[in-house]
């Protein structure tokens, strides 16, 4: 099954996280194991213009198919895409001040 890429389907959950914005991937889908996405780590998802930062959760079981991604409540609301859009996801940017921090170690 093609995945084009890095695009995955969205796919609603109903998933109240209050004010954070959480992906959800199952664990041994093709993009966590070729981009090397991990629990826990910072991506961002891009839907047409807008791009928010995620953190990204993983999921064991059958809930969400290979080339899905589901969000938090909270994340649609920040995305405001449909549920069924494509998305690309990347790396977050690394934190300009993490260099600031590393230069004064």
């Amino acid at each position: 099954m093609s995945l084009l890429g890095q695009n995955l389907k969205l796919k609603k959950l109903g998933i109240d996280t209050y004010i954070e914005a959480i992906a959800y991937i199952r664990q041994d889908s093709p993009i966590c194991t070729s981009e090397g996405f991990k629990a826990q780590v910072r991506i961002k998802v891009e839907s047409n213009s807008k791009q928010i930062l995620v953190t990204l959760h993983m999921m064991t079981d059958g809930v969400l198919g290979l080339g899905e991604l589901g969000l938090s409540d909270y994340a649609w609301k920040l995305l405001d895409a449909q549920e069924g859009a494509l998305v690309h996801l990347s790396h977050a940017e690394p934190l300009e001040s993490l260099g600031a921090v590393r230069t004064k170690i």
